[in-house]
């Protein structure tokens, strides 16, 4: 509810892409203590999948099901920042940026389908707003990125 389009973005974005990085996203102040209360999060089912008899370390869970690696750099696609610039704020190479974006793109629409089904207009809406915002430009072209 706090977090501003971009910034609901960005978030989501830690969950979508699946690499590490070696630069350091920075961040704001909403966005760090969401992230701050994402991990939480995926600590706390990790260890709700311990206690349930999964094999899991909810410590490595976490680490695993969140990476903070393009926060940076979907916030600022969001914000409407050009492709040749948010490349800049990262060591990833430009398809796997263009990959995480698309990827993104779909989980903001499942997000937004997920909130129809359990009647909360205001997240549909919320979603739906935040697909339009990163929906643009080269990463949506026809592309070798997409071949």
């Amino acid at each position: 509810d706090d977090l501003d389009g971009p910034e609901a973005v960005a978030l989501l974005s830690a969950l979508v892409f699946k690499r590490r990085t070696d630069v350091e996203p920075q961040l704001n102040g909403p966005l760090t203590r969401a992230l701050k209360r994402l991990n939480e999060v995926a600590l706390a089912i990790g260890n709700l999948l311990l206690k349930n008899g999964l094999d899991v370390i909810p410590q490595q869970f976490a680490r695993d099901s969140v990476h903070d690696g393009l926060m940076q750099v979907t916030y600022e696609w969001a914000k409407g920042t050009p492709f040749y610039q948010i490349c800049e704020l990262t060591d990833q190479p430009e398809g796997s940026i263009v990959r995480c974006i698309l990827h993104l793109h779909g989980a903001l629409k499942d997000v937004r389908n997920a909130a129809r089904v359990i009647g909360d207009p205001k997240l549909y809406q919320s979603m739906e707003a935040c697909a339009e915002l990163i929906k643009r430009d080269i990463v949506f072209a026809a592309s070798l990125y997409v071949a």
